[in-house]
């Protein structure tokens, strides 16, 4: 069997199976230029759920705890909470729905809506799915333009207007 074709029956199999994110072995991250781009803040999250499903209404669906942010700095975690940012008190989740999905080999492109601090914006996400173990390793990527999510708190304009999120980690088959 040449390489296209495993690829191929790969892609069958990756489109005809339910797939659901290994949280125990998956990270989701993002970083946000700081200081005119001179430094960078680094986090993540330590709550999610996500699925892929082509057979689905929603190709992927990747459901965030807003309030589980973490930079490792206790005082920015509590402002990124706020108002300012996530405003995990009235908008608990964020949440990615994409209702379309493109596979073509090992590559993903998926259009779809992300919600977040009570805002929808369009987002696209790459992604790259690869067969390991039974399972898919992936790695997904997005910029966020934090303008259209209303978050633009940042004195004297040192904070990036976007940001970088990134899914990596393990899908495993849900029975």
């Amino acid at each position: 069997m040449t390489s296209q074709q495993r690829e191929l029956r790969t892609s069958r199999s990756i489109e005809h199976t339910w797939w659901r994110l290994d949280r125990t072995h998956s990270l989701v991250e993002f970083e946000t230029g700081n200081f005119w781009g001179l430094t960078s803040v680094q986090g993540h999250f330590d709550r999610f759920e996500g699925f892929l499903d082509f057979s689905a209404h929603h190709v992927v669906d990747l459901t965030i705890d807003a309030d589980s942010v973490d930079t490792n700095n206790a005082r920015r975690d509590k402002h990124l909470r706020s108002a300012d940012f996530f405003d995990a008190t009235n908008y608990p989740q964020v949440r990615y729905l994409a209702e379309h999905g493109e596979l073509d080999g090992e590559h993903l492109k998926t259009q779809g809506m992300l919600l977040a601090a009570g805002e929808c914006i369009p987002l696209e996400v790459e992604a790259t799915l690869r067969p390991i173990d039974g399972g898919l390793e992936i790695d997904a990527t997005a910029q966020i333009d934090l303008r259209a999510l209303n978050m633009t708190w940042s004195p004297l304009g040192m904070v990036s207007r976007s940001s970088t999120v990134r899914v990596r980690g393990r899908l495993v088959p849900e029975a």
